[in-house]
């Protein structure tokens, strides 16, 4: 791998663009999805409209965050690929999955309360609710925010929001996605 620092600006975005042109594209989708989940209001009127429409942008964010080998396409990734066997739970190269043995059996490990300790299911389902609600509380506050500008006549409200947001999910998604790869390269 070249040091990118090595170079001018300009170079150095080139040589990201080649190296990584899957994750490019897939955080520009990422931030204009934000981008119209944020602006909608400025553009959409009608709340039910709105929410069909989120709803949609929704099930793309989901789909695409999905491995995609789920959705079983030619040439997809086929996940048992290194087993012998369809069985997931089979095979050493598994971990600690194919020594808990059954799918049962793996349920049962991460949901017991050894010594009274909260079940690692519980603290996960507690993160996640405390994030959800986090993000709720999050969204209302913008929505007010990008009404009460609406109301001060700025007829794109929402839109000022949005656009730094979907700058925001851009560099974000985009560094992960490098930093993930480069781990990936790593390992192997």
């Amino acid at each position: 791998m070249t040091d990118l620092t090595d170079e001018t600006p300009m170079a150095n975005l080139c040589e990201l663009i080649s190296r990584h042109p899957d994750s490019i594209r897939h955080a520009a989708i990422t931030a204009a999805e934000t981008f119209a989940w944020y602006a909608m209001p400025d553009l959409v009127r009608s709340r039910a409209v709105r929410t069909v429409l989120k709803t949609g942008i929704l099930v793309d964010l989901v789909r695409r965050s999905l491995p995609a080998h789920w959705f079983g396409g030619a040439g997809e990734v086929d996940p048992w690929a290194d087993s012998d066997t369809s069985d997931p739970w089979a095979g050493s190269d598994q971990g600690e999955a194919a020594s808990a043995g059954t799918p049962g059996e793996v349920l049962r490990t991460v949901t017991e309360n050894p010594a009274g300790a909260l079940p690692p299911l519980t603290l996960v389902g507690g993160v996640a609710a405390l994030g959800i609600a986090a993000s709720v509380a999050a969204e209302k506050c913008l929505f007010r925010k990008g009404e009460a500008r609406r109301a001060r006549g700025n007829a794109v409200g929402h839109t000022v929001v949005a656009l730094p947001l979907a700058a925001l999910t851009f560099a974000a998604d985009l560094t992960a996605d490098i930093v993930l790869a480069q781990v990936d390269q790593g390992a192997k």
